[in-house]
C-alpha cells in the first residue's frame, strides 16, 4: 500500500490534543514545567521528532515556552479553555466582545510603532484576499487571518495564543452554520482601509475603522 502524508498529520494533531489535555487535566498554570521530550515520547509511544514538532506548534501559538537546556514551560492556558467551550449563539456574542476589545487595541498599538513592524505577511494575506475575490472563491471564509496577523505583530505572545484560538472557534461556528459573516469584497476593502491607516500612523482613524468593521459584524448577529 502506498504511504500518504495523511497519517502523519493525524498523529501530529493527536499529539497536540493529548498535550493540551494533559495541561488542562493536571491543572497546570503558566510557569509550570511539562515532562521532557523523552518522557512524552515514551508515554505516547511516538518519536521524539514528532513530540518536538508538536511542541514547536504549541510554542508558536503561545501556549508554551521552550527554554533550550532548561525544559518546556506552560505560558498560557486561556486559549486551551476556549477550545473546550460548546459553541452556540451566546458564546458567539462573547467571542465578538473579545474581538471588540482585542482588535482595536492591536490596530492602535501597531499604528504607533516606530520603526514599523514587518508587514510582509499582512500584505501577502491582503493580496490573497484580492485574488480570491477576483475568482469569487469564498471556500476558506469565514476566517480571521488578517486580524490574527495584526495581533501577532503586537509581539504579545500570550495575547496571540489566546486570540489564535478565538479565531478557530469563530470559524468553526460559522462553518457549522453554513455561512460567512460579511460580503467578501466589502470585508477586503475594510481590511485595506485599516491597514493603510496603520501604515500612515493614523491611530484614531485606524481604531475607528476597526470598530466600524466589527460593528458591521455585530449588526449581522442581531
Amino acid at each position: 500500500m502506498e504511504l500518504t502524508p495523511i497519517k502523519r498529520v493525524v498523529v501530529h494533531d493527536t499529539i497536540l490534543n493529548l498535550i493540551k489535555e494533559y495541561i488542562l487535566s493536571n491543572k497546570l498554570n503558566p510557569g509550570n514545567k511539562l515532562p521532557s521530550e523523552r518522557d512524552l515520547a515514551q508515554t505516547l509511544d511516538v518519536s521524539r521528532n514528532s513530540i518536538r514538532e508538536a511542541l514547536k506548534s504549541m510554542q508558536s501559538q503561545g501556549y508554551i515556552h521552550i527554554s533550550h537546556g532548561a525544559g518546556t514551560y506552560v505560558s498560557d492556558i486561556s486559549g486551551l479553555i476556549v477550545e473546550k467551550q460548546v459553541f452556540d449563539g451566546r458564546v458567539l456574542e462573547k467571542l465578538l466582545q473579545i474581538r471588540e476589545m482585542v482588535e482595536p487595541y492591536a490596530v492602535g498599538l501597531l499604528s504607533m510603532q516606530h520603526p514599523c513592524p514587518d508587514y510582509s505577511e499582512l500584505e501577502t494575506l491582503l493580496l490573497r484576499e484580492a485574488e480570491k475575490n477576483k475568482a469569487e472563491d469564498i471556500s476558506d471564509l469565514p476566517n480571521l487571518n488578517f486580524e490574527v496577523e495584526l495581533v501577532r505583530l503586537t509581539e504579545n505572545t500570550l495575547l496571540y495564543g489566546f486570540y489564535f484560538n478565538i479565531s478557530l472557534a469563530w470559524k468553526e461556528f460559522w462553518k457549522k452554520n453554513g455561512s460567512t459573516v460579511l460580503n467578501a469584497a466589502a470585508r477586503h476593502k475594510e481590511h485595506i482601509n485599516i491597514f493603510n491607516a496603520i501604515k500612515k500612523g493614523q491611530t484614531d482613524k485606524a481604531v475607528k475603522l476597526a470598530k466600524e468593521h466589527l460593528k458591521g459584524v455585530k449588526l449581522i448577529l442581531k
